[in-house]
């Protein structure tokens, strides 16, 4: 496929949707209407990607497939950006009801006031709201309730050109700054030597450069009392299994992001099939993100799938 044309597996990873979802609501809902390749097979446009996102992350917020499915493309965006601010780690809260409760209204000003700066370009007025934002919500309060969500809208107005890439790579390099500051604020911790490493090494496949994921990882790690090593993005297997053998780690988190096709080296599956084969067998491998769960029973490993960062939290707890 080309740059601007996806083959139905294709558009599943991209969408998030799965094939059956995506053949209904073309044929029973009209939401888009793919052509046909010279092989018969329906292809996708790069418009198709961005409208089925924009409908699946507002049917994920409560609205029916069967109401906005015909919206034009530009009431589909303008439908998301009015409701982004609404998003409560993915659980819609109506503004009557945010309104009444001084807690639910703190996060979406927070976001209100960045993304008003961002529009305008106000990297100052950014900075300084992050700022104040560490010292009202707290570190994980910043993390999960404003960062998470924040990141989230910000894509979203890149996708409907609300925004562009400029301006989602300055808010980028703020946030990532925020939580680098945080990270090394926050007290480390080493296990002793008669104590069980269950150490975390956090990282990104080989050509994903996507690090506030990652980043919020290491941090809400760190408030749990847990060792963890922050490695940075864009890992090649190689160097990763060293770095995890130095270091003792007991746990592996890559963090995966929705990308465009032949943006990584390799495909996500094959990185990981590769790190299984490499790492030592004490390790256990988590992933991070959208990735579709690996079902291979030749996988010598332990591999655990979490699509959220507040689902990463939940596990943290266990421990």
């Amino acid at each position: 496929m080309s740059g601007d044309s996806f083959s139905v597996k294709a558009m599943t990873r991209l969408t998030g949707l799965n094939e059956h979802t995506l053949r209904a609501w073309e044929r029973r809902y009209g939401a888009v209407t793919p052509r046909r390749g010279e092989n018969g097979r329906r292809v996708y446009s790069r418009e198709d990607v961005e409208r089925l996102r924009n409908i699946a992350a507002l049917v994920e917020r409560g609205f029916a497939i069967g109401r906005i499915a015909t919206l034009s493309d530009q009431e589909l965006a303008q439908l998301l950006a009015d409701n982004l601010e609404l998003d409560h780690l993915g659980n819609p809260t109506p503004k009557a009801e945010s309104s009444s409760n001084p807690a639910a209204c703190r996060v979406p000003t927070q976001l209100d006031r960045i993304q008003d700066a961002l529009l305008q370009f106000d990297l100052a007025k950014i900075h300084a709201t992050l700022t104040e934002s560490r010292y009202l919500m707290g570190a994980r309060g910043f993390a999960i309730d404003l960062v998470t969500p924040l990141m989230e809208a910000v894509g979203w107005m890149t996708l409907s050109g609300r925004i562009t890439i400029g301006h989602e790579h300055a808010l980028s390099a703020i946030v990532r700054a925020h939580l680098s500051f945080m990270l090394l604020e926050l007290p480390r911790r080493e296990p002793s030597m008669n104590e069980e490493n269950n150490s975390f090494a956090l990282t990104t496949m080989e050509g994903n450069f996507h690090e506030i994921g990652i980043l919020v990882a290491s941090v809400l790690c760190a408030l749990r009392g847990v060792t963890n090593y922050f490695l940075g993005p864009n890992l090649p297997v190689p160097a990763l299994t060293e770095a995890v053998i130095a270091l003792k780690a007991k746990h592996v988190v890559i963090g995966s992001t929705t990308l465009p096709p032949g943006t990584l080296p390799i495909t996500e599956h094959e990185y990981l099939h590769e790190l299984d084969k490499r790492l030592p067998p004490f390790c256990e491998i988590w992933v991070g993100g959208p990735l579709t769960e690996v079902k291979d029973s030749r996988l010598k490993h332990k591999f655990r799938f979490i699509r959220t960062l507040g689902g990463f939290d939940e596990a943290l707890a266990k421990f």
